[in-house]
């Protein structure tokens, strides 16, 4: 499904404490501050800097059987799938997001057992520091009867500053580097939750109830600015930019 409203995370958007703080994972705090404020600038004069890919809103994805998702994010998470069906997590879709231009993503939903925690592995591949890399984090969440949230995610040890930087104040997060087995970062967001009251669901209804707690975080993250609507002048450059085979 192609939608022509796209959304993207654009620096010179996110406020500008947030923006040192990010930055400041980074660099040195005067060089942090001098980048942050040249961005917002940009912000406030109309010249907002390009971005390189968007995404449509929320329902935009395009679910798939499992034997017609792209291969390549399928061979990267073979053993991750494997690990977590040892686990005891049950398959709830796969998807592909709305994406334009240089950024290709995929995403996979798991329920456990118990039905209280869900296990998000997604598969990105885009422009970082050294070039195209391509990532496979994974989050186990849970979503507690008092309205909170619990995520645990596991990336790479480079990107745990910056995964920590963006906050949501209904939930709490912890960034584990993905050097670590899936088992023990499953029993790690277990031991965090034992004592709380998450919510249980079903394979029935699991994807419907995920899928309103993440409009929940696209939204905060909207009004936090960290994320905003790109405008058709920016839509049509990122729709030329390609990302190389």
């Amino acid at each position: 499904m192609t939608n022509q409203e796209y959304y993207g995370e654009v620096l010179d958007s996110i406020p500008f404490s947030l923006s040192v703080n990010l930055m400041k994972q980074m660099l040195p705090a005067p060089l942090a501050y001098g980048i942050a404020g040249y961005f917002r600038l940009r912000h406030y004069l109309g010249i907002p800097t390009k971005p390189n890919y968007g995404f449509g809103p929320l329902g935009t994805s395009t679910e798939l059987p499992a034997d017609q998702m792209p291969p390549r994010p399928m061979s990267r998470w073979a053993a991750k799938l494997e690990k977590l069906s040892d686990l005891g997590f049950r398959r709830i879709a796969f998807s592909v997001p709305d994406l334009i231009g240089a950024k290709e993503s995929a995403t996979a939903l798991l329920l456990d057992e118990s039905g209280s925690t869900f296990a998000v592995l997604e598969w990105m591949r885009m422009e970082g520091a050294n070039g195209i890399e391509e990532q496979v984090p994974v989050e186990f969440d849970s979503y507690l009867m008092n309205g909170s949230e619990v995520m645990t995610g596991l990336v790479r040890e480079e990107h745990l500053a910056i995964a920590g930087a963006f906050k949501m104040d209904f939930v709490d997060q912890l960034f584990l580097a993905d050097d670590m087995s899936l088992k023990r970062g499953y029993e790690s967001h277990l031991e965090r939750i034992k004592k709380l009251q998450p919510m249980h669901f079903t394979p029935v209804n699991a994807k419907s109830e995920h899928e309103q707690h993440s409009l929940r975080r696209f939204n905060y993250l909207k009004e936090l600015g960290i994320l905003r609507k790109l405008t058709d002048r920016e839509v049509a450059y990122v729709k030329q930019q390609r990302l190389p085979q």
